[in-house]
């Protein structure tokens, strides 16, 4: 039987059971912090997936929408590729995208072929796309040329800008 000495009717002094329910605490907010940054780690692995499947199914085309045009219609190729494009590229590239093709050439179609992800997070990505481009002339002349683009996208809402281009091949 254990003896508690006079005034000292208490299992526990104060001091021992202030550093418990310390210890407690700091205990239950490491977990709760390691919980919370655990749902946050699988959220952003989620959304880089989707952004990868995304890119991956877009890219391409957005390029195509960019570079494809026809003389026939040059203004509504322009405007469409107008609302693809995004941050500087928009400025450095917009006095392409108010002119037409260039003497002698009746119409340039982009056709995306592979798309390699070189990098993709949740707010944007690179792609090295592999296109087949058809250049007709006035004359009716066609040339298919393969052309390689490692294009910058950012997220735009639901979807993806084109941000920067550089034909590599």
């Amino acid at each position: 039987m254990t003896r508690l000495l006079p005034g000292r009717d208490r299992i526990l002094s104060r001091t021992r059971a202030f550093l418990v329910l310390s210890a407690a605490v700091v205990v239950l907010v490491v977990l709760v912090v390691a919980v919370v940054w655990g749902v946050r780690a699988a959220d952003r692995h989620h959304t880089v997936d989707d952004n990868r499947m995304s890119l991956r199914a877009h890219a391409g085309q957005i390029v195509a929408t960019v570079f494809t045009v026809d003389r026939a219609h040059w203004e509504a190729d322009r405007a469409r590729a107008r609302e693809v494009i995004g941050g500087d590229f928009a400025s450095t590239f917009a006095t392409a995208l108010r002119s037409p093709p260039a003497d002698g050439t009746a119409a340039v179609t982009w056709s995306p072929g592979t798309v390699a992800l070189i990098d993709v997070d949740t707010e944007s990505g690179a792609a090295l796309i592999r296109s087949n481009v058809v250049t007709r002339t006035d004359d009716g002349h066609e040339e298919t040329t393969a052309r390689t683009v490692r294009a910058g996208f950012v997220r735009h809402g639901e979807g993806w800008l084109l941000t920067s281009a550089e034909v590599i091949t």
